[in-house]
């Protein structure tokens, strides 16, 4: 590994946040632009597989013993292929986006790490009923009437809960927030919130292997 790349990574693995902005920062546009050419100039999704690369990096980078940016381009070659296996054939190139500004781009992944944490957190919190009605409704992607069928209630009843357990995880998020930032962002936007909990849902195996 390139000593300027080593020493960014030891000093984020004491706690310095800024250290793995930079050295995320450093190899995302050339990781991104790979990712463009492979998907044929699909822009969005590169952005997004790019993010899910950074996410693995984050979560991992204390495992973290070979080259960074090979294990970067590792991760996102796993991402890649899972992303190919899950989709159809297709000659169809999707229209091209703005490019995202790769400074920006690292920062947002570790910010969406940090939320990702939190939410999974204040997930865990709550009674196993209220987990399992917030997982159905917005992971499973179960409608109400469905859950109601599921569990021998009334829609009105299964409404009732999961506006309830709902509340229950925003009140735990604003208590588990570490900042003004944070908290204004779930005020601002609880549904996103809830929502991102389908993409956390993700299989570990196409995380690549450990490094």
């Amino acid at each position: 590994m390139p000593a300027d790349d080593l020493t960014l990574l030891k000093r984020w693995r004491t706690g310095n946040k800024s250290a793995g902005e930079a050295l995320v920062t450093k190899h995302y546009r050339e990781l991104y632009n790979w990712l463009c050419n492979q998907l044929n100039g699909n822009r969005d999704l590169a952005a997004d597989l790019m993010q899910q690369t950074v996410e693995v990096a984050v979560r991992k980078h204390q495992d973290i013993v070979t080259d960074f940016r090979a294990y970067l381009y590792g991760i996102a070659g796993f991402k890649l292929k899972a992303h190919l296996r899950r989709q159809p054939p297709s000659d169809d190139a999707s229209p091209p986006s703005q490019l995202i500004d790769p400074a920006h781009g690292a920062y947002s992944v570790l910010s969406d790490v940090d939320d990702a944490k939190l939410l999974v957190k204040a997930l865990r919190s709550l009674s196993i009923e209220a987990q399992t009605y917030i997982m159905w409704a917005y992971v499973d992607g179960l409608t109400h009437p469905e859950i109601a069928a599921r569990v021998g209630l009334a829609t009105s009843q299964v409404n009732g809960r999961i506006t309830r357990a709902r509340e229950k995880l925003r009140k735990r998020l604003e208590e588990l927030s570490r900042s003004p930032e944070q908290r204004g962002s779930i005020d601002k936007g609880f549904d996103t919130w809830v929502i991102s909990l389908r993409r956390r849902i993700d299989d570990d195996s196409d995380e690549g292997p450990d490094c």
